[in-house]
């Protein structure tokens, strides 16, 4: 679940940085596919 918390807390960072509006950590994980974690766990890597 650690996962789930760090790329939410990205995601939060980019809303704030481009003046967007976020939605909730139920709805971010609930609607984030397999595919975006994956690519989030590459930005991580590098």
């Amino acid at each position: 679940m650690e996962i789930y918390r760090e790329a939410y807390e990205y995601y939060m960072e980019s809303c704030e940085n481009y003046e967007m509006e976020s939605i909730s950590f139920y709805h971010f994980v609930k609607h984030l596919t397999e595919e975006q974690l994956q690519e989030y766990m590459k930005s991580e890597i590098k």
